[in-house]
């Protein structure tokens, strides 16, 4: 009976430290995976009938703290979240170029100031004038270049997002996969470490997607649900979609990440996909979305202020001056406006038909939208009165007093575009406004704000103060009125409300669209009951969230209005949504009228008060070059718009703020990558410390373990030679 107890505790012994052997040799080999946790090995005496049976290893357990692995899983999110942002904003970095370079926006805004000086030196110098194109063209592209490499950007996170939820799926169904083997290996009373550690590696790769929590069950399966406690993995899993979109824009309105749950056992779905996008707060998908969304886009609309402001001022300028010879038909770019809108000008322009070839005079008309009144010098007639009327009103006056003098020039208004014409190719045209009481509409004037002299050109303006009011008509042209829709939404990307509006329904004006509260977006069954829109003093749709929607946001879902056949609809006409500043950057470049005829850049000042035949334009006169010039040092204001406040300064000092802001912002990203991965390598240190492997506490374990394998190895071949006596003696 002894032998045999001994033969039961050898054999016992040497299984035993077998599979502890197995168990520390696993630890070892697992030295250098951040996200193992080993196995601890507990040996127990075996008791059978009140009698020591030998020794036995328990089920092993792998050695962790709960509340590390939960601290480190969200450090791997963060961490993942400021990373992909450090990089795509350093990308974004390398496209600006290097500050000190003499190809930034800012240079080269400079390098156009230094031509205009050159050009006011000698203002009929054709190279000089050449120069001045080139270097301004040289400006403008630089601006549209980055205005579309922001929107190359934002495609390129879009495709990778779609690349990230592909792996997140992966990861979820690899999960969920385990779920039953280690509730298989629970109920066997079997060691389910291989498969735990298995599943700690995919929560860490998931954790850099997206933040999770991940909780074990008393079965061994595992429970994970996001931050916000959105259930991924459990008695169903999920499976994440997001629509690819083709090219990008900055009106693009990006599909959201939608969540689908399937059943486990046949993975059919449990129902229609719900939005999910505002439960990921953390890891690369959520970095990835803040900068498509917001991070990119406020650059996108910085850039937008500053370019509005680039074609504004420049065109303010060069319509206030004439080309020598001045040009014989003058037209305007596209509006909205047409003839029955009110003319809301006030003050005085002149518009003056000279001889080409002499630069003398030989008519002009005195328009006085103060009186009401158009007045040719020629005629000496008292003039034409329109009265406080409409734009068609002062056309009209305008004609009949052309009508009436020697040149035979008209006004026109077509599809939305002013146009003046000479009456012959041998007359040109100049626009003088009045020095001391200038036109005016919403702060432009005449010619500036039909754009009939425009040196700078876009695909949009970018100025929105257009001087239209509640009253005035939308001129939509299109069949049975166009339809406006617009949403809401909140601070997360979620949408809150859409609407629909009718432009013939609703009646027509602005008032009937966008002010009224029984027929226009106003209305509490549209977006009434989340803010309003007013229309500002100067002509600008605005929208003003109310009490505790602070963080609502207007999106153009479609407009299919034509203002006055212009090809413009109403809300790029109002500068209704984001999207409308930030495509002010887009197609800039000097007007082609001027780029392909040196002579059409307005360098020379209309003299007023002169008699006809007298001489009112000179070729070397160089004041319009020097207005041109003198915009370096113009203070200007600027609409808040991204992270830059209303201000007032240069366009040189502007620009140099959003580079500035653009590199703040990457350094922002990099100081939360350098803090999360400080954060990130403390905790997993603190967790190896609990769940690490020790290697020098590891082998001496394996020491012992083979010791103790074979002493019984040596107890059992004992049994094995005394059994050999015995039955050499029988």
């Amino acid at each position: 009976m002894a032998l045999l107890g001994a033969l039961q505790n050898s054999l016992s012994g040497i299984t035993a430290n077998q599979e502890a052997l197995r168990i520390t040799s696993n630890n070892i080999a697992n030295v250098n995976n951040p996200t193992f946790a080993r196995s601890e090995v507990q040996q127990s005496t075996r008791v059978l009938g009140g009698q020591g049976a030998g020794v036995f290893t328990e089920t092993a357990e792998r050695v962790i703290d709960r509340f590390l692995e939960r601290a480190v899983l969200e450090s791997e999110s963060d961490l993942e979240s400021a990373s992909v942002q450090r990089q795509i904003l350093d990308q974004f970095q390398s496209l600006l170029g290097d500050p000190d370079s003499d190809s930034t926006a800012t240079a080269r805004l400079d390098k156009v100031f230094g031509a205009l000086s050159t050009l006011a030196q000698n203002p009929t110098d054709s190279f000089a004038r050449r120069d001045v194109v080139d270097k301004l063209n040289g400006f403008l592209g630089e601006v549209t270049r980055v205005a579309e490499d922001i929107q190359g950007l934002r495609q390129t996170i879009q495709d990778r997002l779609g690349d990230r939820v592909d792996e997140a799926n992966r990861l979820l169904r690899e999960l969920s996969d385990l779920n039953p083997r280690l509730v298989a290996q629970n109920a066997q009373g079997a060691s389910a470490t291989g498969l735990q550690n298995r599943a700690a590696e995919l929560t860490s790769q998931l954790s850099q997607l997206i933040d999770i929590k991940v909780e074990t069950n008393p079965n061994n399966s595992l429970s994970i649900r996001t931050a916000s406690g959105a259930q991924l993995v459990g008695d169903t899993y999920a499976q994440l979609s997001i629509d690819r979109t083709g090219s990008v824009s900055s009106g693009t309105l990006f599909p959201r990440i939608q969540i689908e749950r399937f059943d486990n056992q046949t993975n059919a779905s449990l129902g229609a996909p719900q939005d999910f996008q505002a439960n990921i707060r953390s890891g690369e998908i959520a970095g990835l979305i803040d900068l498509r969304d917001d991070i990119l886009p406020q650059v996108s609309r910085e850039l937008g202020e500053f370019a509005s402001q680039v074609r504004t001022e420049f065109n303010r300028v060069h319509n206030e001056f004439t080309a020598v010879p001045p040009p014989a038909t003058l037209s305007g770019r596209p509006t909205g406006l047409a003839a029955g809108n009110d003319a809301n000008f006030t003050g005085q322009v002149t518009l003056a038909v000279v001889d080409r070839t002499t630069n003398r005079l030989v008519d002009e008309v005195l328009v006085d939208f103060d009186a009401g009144t158009a007045t040719s010098l020629s005629s000496g007639a008292p003039g034409t009165n329109f009265g406080g009327g409409t734009l068609g009103d002062a056309i009209n006056a305008i004609n009949t007093e052309f009508a009436s003098g020697p040149s035979g020039a008209s006004v026109s208004l077509t599809n939305g575009t002013l146009s003046i014409d000479s009456g012959t190719p041998n007359q040109g045209l100049s626009i003088s406004q009045d020095p001391s009481n200038p036109s005016q509409r919403a702060g432009q004037g005449f010619s500036a704000f039909f754009g009939l002299n425009d040196l700078v050109t876009s695909d949009a303006s970018g100025n929105f103060e257009n001087g239209v009011s509640a009253t005035d008509s939308l001129n939509d042209t299109t069949p049975g009125g166009g339809d406006i829709t617009l949403r809401l939404v909140d601070g997360n990307g979620r949408v809150v409300t859409t609407a629909t509006i009718n432009t013939n329904t609703a009646g027509g004006t602005y008032g009937d669209v966008f002010t009224s509260g029984t027929s226009g977006f106003n209305q509490s069954g549209q977006l009434g009951a989340f803010g309003n829109f007013l229309i500002t003093g100067t002509g600008q749709v605005v929208f003003n969230p109310g009490p505790g929607f602070d963080d609502l946001e207007v999106q153009v879902v479609n407009d299919t209005t034509n203002m006055a056949g212009s090809g413009l609809t109403v809300t790029q006409f109002g500068g209704i949504g984001d999207a409308a500043l930030e495509e002010a950057a887009l197609g800039l470049e000097v007007s082609p009228r001027v780029a392909n005829d040196l002579s059409a850049m307005a360098t020379a000042e209309y003299t007023r008060g002169q008699a006809v035949g007298d001489l009112v334009l000179g070729g070397g006169d160089q004041r319009g070059a020097r207005a041109l010039e003198e915009i370096a040092t113009t203070q200007i204001g600027f609409d808040a718009a991204g992270g830059q406040p209303i201000r007032t300064t240069t366009l040189g000092n502007y620009m140099s703020n959003v580079l500035a802001g653009a590199g703040a912002l990457a350094a922002q990203a990099q100081n939360r990558e350098i803090d999360a991965q400080a954060l990130l390598t403390e905790l997993s240190q603190r967790r190896g410390d609990v769940s690490g492997v020790n290697m020098e506490e590891e082998l001496a374990n394996l020491v012992v373990f083979q010791n103790s394998f074979n002493a019984s190895a040596r107890v059992l071949q004992s049994v094995q030679d005394a059994f050999d006596q015995l039955l050499a003696v029988v």
